[in-house]
């Protein structure tokens, strides 16, 4: 199967001003887009993942995600608004959250490569993602005949674009 982007999903809370977002984020999903169907990989740590699903684009995997991400890492939180924050990060705008964010007079907010978090943002989602032409096969990603064991590009993540999506 052609695969054309890897976008990593991991949230985190950040309580205190100041504090790194890379501290507090914890293993989350992976998703490998083909041309039809996407592929979803739990990761439990940096080195284990559950089995890998594939599903169809009809399939909404934010919601997915947000199921496994509250029972794996006791997450208190709207499962509602989990999954828009997932798929606000997922499609780069604000309607996952659209509702929510006009309801609490919030804004969804985006940015880029960020390094620290300068202010008290509690819930946010981070998604690094690169974009090229790779192929799947078994639990591996071949890219240019060199095969890549899916858990080795689990922390890689100065190599993707990083996205980071919260509301305030």
């Amino acid at each position: 199967m052609n695969i054309n982007q890897i976008s990593f999903f991991n949230i985190g809370i950040s309580k205190k001003k100041h504090q790194d977002f890379y501290d507090v984020l914890i293993p989350g999903v992976l998703i490998l887009n083909s041309d039809d169907k996407y592929l979803f990989v739990e990761f439990i740590d940096e080195i284990n993942f559950n089995k890998i699903k594939i599903f169809d684009y009809s399939s909404d995997w934010w919601n997915l995600a947000a199921n496994y991400l509250m029972i794996t890492n006791k997450h208190i939180t709207n499962k509602k608004y989990l999954s828009g924050l997932l798929q606000c990060a997922d499609q780069e705008d604000q309607d996952g959250l659209f509702e929510f964010a006009n309801n609490k007079k919030e804004y969804v907010k985006f940015e880029r490569n960020i390094i620290n978090n300068f202010k008290k943002i509690d819930l946010f989602c981070i998604k690094q993602s690169i974009e090229d032409d790779f192929y799947f096969e078994g639990d591996r990603l071949i890219k240019n005949s060199i095969k890549i064991n899916i858990k080795d590009i689990f922390g890689s993540f100065d190599n993707y674009e990083t996205l980071i999506v919260y509301t305030n």
